[in-house]
């Protein structure tokens, strides 16, 4: 079964043995996406939470860490997932000061101590800590 893609153009071809008159050809390609989504979780519980190798064969504590594995990962998801949100927020609140702000002059600028002499400290913007 294949199925084009519209953005690129490309061709994707599934092998499956799923009914052709119950399944048309995206929903094979929603199938195997979702399918690789899967395979990707696992891996990333296996790598990240040292689940490649456990030291037990009692079916409780394996389970047990499963479980917690699957909850940690996905909270610290949700976690990072709000991180980028407030992330966008201030990016935003940054721009929208410096293009409301007036433009840098001398007497805006940070001086500091050089002994009897002061000189500028050089600004350099940076929009994550919102200067």
């Amino acid at each position: 079964m294949g199925v084009r893609n519209e953005d690129s153009g490309e061709y994707h071809l599934f092998l499956t043995n799923l009914d052709r008159d119950n399944y048309s050809a995206p929903d094979i390609a929603q199938l195997y996406r979702a399918r690789w989504e899967i395979e990707l979780l696992f891996k990333e519980l296996k790598s990240r939470f040292g689940l490649e190798e456990i030291e037990t064969t009692d079916a409780y504590i394996i389970e047990a860490l499963i479980i917690t594995a699957v909850i940690s990962l996905l909270m610290s998801r949700v976690i990072v997932d709000e991180l980028r949100k407030l992330d966008a927020k201030q990016r935003e609140s940054a721009d929208d000061a410096v293009a409301s702000s007036p433009p840098l002059s001398l007497s805006s600028t940070v001086l500091t101590r050089c002994g009897t002499a002061c000189t500028p400290d050089p600004v350099v913007p940076d929009a994550r800590f919102g200067v």
